[in-house]
């Protein structure tokens, strides 16, 4: 099966400032009890988390109530240990590896939250843009990173997977095109 996704960037040098809703704290979560993400985890195992966070990779999660209610994922490389992807992260970008948000508090403001403090991390450091793949038909997620930040879609990540084998290849655009967002 062939699966293809955008590879998204977006200026950090005109970034907007986003706060997380009232009853919401974004703070750096680096475990060791990974189940307090609960069901968003999706799966994932706590050893792949650990290693993550071994990697220097930065967590970010929103609590409310001291219940997680979202959480996103910095890294300044992309490996295909972690995404199935391997791709050359520019020296001034920040890639944005995984952003969820429970199903209960979506629309709320907590996915543009979580992507301004962490983006804006990356840009206190000195980085200028952020790269992040995403599935062309998940338009909430490619709205709410167009929503932080003007972004362009830079080109198509297609991966092949058959069991056992797996090869992806990238395809640069050769007129990266804005995302627009229109009022809904």
């Amino acid at each position: 099966m062939i699966s293809r996704r955008f590879l998204i960037e977006a200026d950090l040098t005109r970034m907007a400032e986003l706060a997380p809703p009232s009853d919401v704290d974004i703070r750096r979560f680096s475990g060791p009890d990974w189940s307090l993400l609960g069901d968003m985890m999706q799966g994932r195992r706590a050893e792949q988390f650990d290693q993550a966070a071994a990697a220097g990779r930065t967590c970010l999660v929103a609590w409310k109530r001291r219940r997680a209610v979202g959480y996103a994922w910095f890294s300044s490389t992309i490996e295909s240990r972690h995404e199935r992807y391997d791709l050359p992260l520019p020296s001034d970008a920040v890639y944005i590896h995984q952003l969820r948000v429970r199903r209960s508090e979506r629309r709320q403001g907590v996915a543009s939250a979580l992507l301004s403090a962490g983006l804006r991390q990356g840009r206190d450091r000195g980085l200028r843009r952020s790269w992040i793949i995403l599935d062309p038909r998940n338009v909430a997620s490619v709205r709410t990173i167009a929503g932080v930040a003007p972004s362009l879609v830079l080109g198509v990540v297609s991966r092949l997977r058959l069991p056992g084998w797996i090869r992806c290849w990238y395809r640069a655009l050769h007129a990266p095109f804005p995302i627009q967002i229109r009022a809904s």
